[in-house]
């Protein structure tokens, strides 16, 4: 029985500003996002609820390089070859945060970045926050291979943190 179909999908950057454009993949796993207006864009692959826990997105690679790295643009024509990848064993970064006295620190956000500022911009798959647990334990899944700085923070804005200006303070 089929799962459901995996779907591509093209967001405007900035969000606002463009259009959405999709497809889902075929049997053969091939895809076609036709309309595409000229600008950039970031690009995500969800995949079917059924197998979410099992598998994930392991690079999305166009030209040899990993292209939810930086927005793709498209100025006319059309870009072919894109082969995304999907692997059984994601990415995982976790720890515990705590205070001085060893005590679980759960009233922050803990926020992980990559330490090239080249690869920060709104969509970027490599920017995460997240809340400890009660132990203090925190974790995320399926983070880009690459160096990270992490910080933890006692108040972040909704979005903020996907700006440059808040990630270099």
């Amino acid at each position: 029985p089929r799962s459901g179909p995996a779907g591509v999908v093209l967001n405007g950057v900035p969000t606002s500003s463009a259009a959405q454009r999709s497809a889902n993949a075929l049997d053969d796993g091939t895809f076609q996002i036709t309309g595409v207006q000229p600008g950039n864009y970031d690009i995500e692959v969800t995949l079917p609820p059924a197998i979410r826990s099992i598998w994930s997105v392991k690079s999305i690679v166009a030209g040899g390089r990993e292209v939810r790295d930086a927005p793709l643009t498209f100025d006319q024509g059309s870009l072919t070859g894109v082969t995304v990848t999907l692997t059984d064993q994601p990415t995982q970064l976790g720890g515990t945060l705590s205070s001085a006295s060893g005590q679980a620190a759960t009233d922050y956000y803990v926020l992980l970045f990559p330490e090239d500022r080249a690869l920060w911009h709104e969509r970027s798959p490599r920017l995460r926050v997240v809340r400890p647990a009660a132990d203090g334990t925190f974790s995320t899944r399926d983070l880009l291979p690459g160096k990270y700085r992490i910080a933890a923070l006692t108040d972040v804005e909704e979005g903020e943190w996907r700006t440059a200006a808040f990630l270099d303070s």
